[in-house]
């Protein structure tokens, strides 16, 4: 929340030992100095050695920005769809993130 109390963002965090992820981070336009702030503050908070964010306006942030991080690398993810999803698809721009399907829950 801002200083008026009014939602900037939702995030949704999966922690499992001291490596934490944001599959789901839902937020208004320009508010990703706030949420790498919350971020920041729960790796320091919770012991993290590792964090992973695939949120495209994040992974924005945190290449133009300074950060906490010793290290970082750019991961890649590929995603599987039939020929006829594929070409239903295709030219459209959309973005996935894991909180989008099963996978993330199970």
């Amino acid at each position: 929340r801002d200083a008026e109390g009014a939602l900037q963002a939702f995030l949704i965090f999966s922690k499992r030992r001291r490596t934490l992820k944001l599959p789901c981070c839902y937020m208004v336009d320009g508010a990703e100095s706030l949420v790498a702030n919350v971020i920041h503050w729960h790796i320091h908070e919770w012991g993290i050695n590792t964090f992973t964010t695939f949120h495209p306006e994040m992974l924005q942030y945190y290449r133009t920005n300074r950060t906490f991080a010793l290290y970082k690398k750019e991961l890649k993810r590929h995603y599987l769809a039939s020929k006829k999803m594929a070409a239903s698809i295709a030219g459209h721009r959309f973005d996935i993130q894991d909180g989008d399907g099963d996978c993330f829950f199970t």
